[in-house]
């Protein structure tokens, strides 16, 4: 599996994850980072490798 599918995956988990019951602030704050972290990985992975979206290939 490529590393960008991988740091999909993650993305998406931690979307999820973020959401759950009883989270506190502190972890709430902290996952976030981490997720803006994943994307910003993900965007620049999309600009090295000319990775495009759905919406820009129609």
């Amino acid at each position: 599996m490529k590393r960008y599918k991988k740091m999909h995956i993650v993305k998406h988990a931690l979307e999820l994850y973020i959401k759950r019951e009883g989270i506190s602030e502190k972890d709430l704050a902290q996952e976030k980072a981490v997720l803006k972290e994943v994307t910003d990985d993900i965007e620049d992975m999309k600009r090295c490798y000319g990775i495009r979206t759905r919406s820009e290939v129609k």
